[in-house]
This record gives C-alpha cells, structure tokens and sequence, in this order.
C-alpha cells in the first residue's frame, strides 16, 4: 500500500503543479489501533509556485481526492497549515507528530515541529478533544469499538492536556500508559484495544461497564480544570517559514 500512496502523492504533485513538502497518516492507524477494514487516511501540506502568494485573488487552499480503495487523500496549502497552526489547530498538530511519514522536505518539516512546540496552545486542542468525545457520546446506534475508542481517546488526550500542559501522545497505548489509569481501567483499555484491531469498523461490541464509568467522570470532571491560556505566538515567526517555503525554487517531482 505504501507504494500505491507515493505514486498517487507524486501523480497528484504533477497534475496540480504543486510541491509536497509533509505526508503522513493521520486517524486510527497513526494511533496504532486500525481496524482489519481502516482506510489509509493520508495528509498532506504543500506549496504552489511563488506566483500562487503573489496574486490579490483567492485560491482553494485545500486538496482532496475521492476516497478509492481505502485511500483517502486530503492537503492543505503552506499558508493556510501555518496559518492554523498558529493556533495550535489539533488536526494538523496530529499530523505532524505522526510516526506515519510518507513524503517529508526533512528541513522544512523540523522547522514546522519547531515552530509547532514553540506555539504550543493547549486550550484550542482540550476544548476540541472534549467536542469530539461529546460529538460521539451523543451519536444514535449501538457502540462499537471505534466509537469507545473515539471518545476515550479524546477524553485521555484533553486529561493529559490537562496533567501535562503538552501535546499528547498519538499511540493510545502511550498516551493510556503516561496517564493515572487504575489497574482494571488498563486491562478494560487492553481489551478495548484488542478488539478495535480485530473488529470491522461497524462491528457493535459488548459494553465495558469500567470504561463506561471513566468516560462519565471525566466528562464531569474535566471541563472543570482547563489548562493554562497562552496568547498566540508572534505572526512574524509564521511568515518567516512561509516566506522561506515559498521562495525555494520550485521543483515538482
């Protein structure tokens, strides 16, 4: 499958006349919890030619290909992905601690991360990680193993925001393991994992009476303690990267 997504990532650069500079996995496979049926959800950040920056009209600032044999392609723009990740925005701060990486400008890339630590705003990625867990409590339908897995990873993931004041780890074994989980919450983790990683994505599952009980305390609770506010970095920081992207000659593979 690997090479199937580097053809369709070099394809892509040639018919859109664009440069990848990132692409990596996002989703339950960067968590290291894919079920048998997972797609390959890719994400990528490119850069167009100077004259793209230079024009006073609007351009799509996005990319995206219909989802085709478990591949689904999706990009942004150099401008609009530094523009976000000024505010810490928590799709794009995942993709860039993903140890799923397909394409990398390994110098650009190590800027970007820089960058992205040195920006680092909590607040955004918790308030965000509580509306996903809440999103998915409230969904209609049985509970299958995708769902428990959604909402307690976002419920730990806003914990460890809140324990750490820093980014939280994308493998859920991780991100369980650097969290005070008691010892049958880790076993019911254990299982839950287990049976995400075995299951087909619609696959209803048995309730976990112990998860089910964590989930509803920190829903209560967590709200409650928010991490610290941080003011947005400084805007020239951001245009200095983007000013170095842009202006690098432009070589399309």
């Amino acid at each position: 499958m690997q090479n199937k997504i580097l053809q369709t990532l070099a394809a892509l650069e040639q018919q859109q006349r664009m440069r990848i500079l990132f692409a990596c996995e996002s989703g339950s496979r960067a968590w290291h919890c894919a079920s048998a049926d997972s797609d390959y959800d890719v994400r990528f950040i490119y850069v167009r030619p100077l004259p793209h920056y230079l024009s006073i009209g609007q351009h799509p600032d996005t990319l995206s290909q219909p989802i085709s044999d478990r591949l689904d392609l999706h990009g942004w723009d150099v401008r609009k992905a530094l523009t976000l990740l000024r505010s810490s925005n928590p799709s794009l701060l995942e993709w860039l601690h993903s140890s799923m990486v397909y394409r990398a400008d390994e110098p650009w890339l190590a800027a970007c991360r820089a960058l992205a630590e040195q920006a680092f705003r909590p607040l955004p990625l918790f308030h965000h990680y509580l509306a996903m867990a809440h999103n998915n409590r409230q969904k209609a339908g049985d509970w299958t193993a995708k769902r428990y897995l959604y909402v307690l990873r976002s419920l730990l993931c806003a914990w460890w925001l809140v324990h750490y004041q820093r980014m939280p780890p994308l493998a859920v074994d991780a991100l369980c393991g650097g969290l005070p989980l008691d010892s049958s919450q880790r076993e019911s983790m254990a299982t839950l994992l287990c049976a995400k990683r075995g299951a087909t994505e619609q696959q209803p599952v048995q309730r976990y009476p112990i998860l089910d009980a964590l989930i509803a305390t920190l829903a209560t609770s967590l709200p409650e303690q928010p991490p610290a506010i941080r003011p947005p970095a400084d805007m020239a920081l951001f245009d200095e990267l983007l000013l170095h992207t842009v202006v690098l000659p432009f070589q399309p593979a």
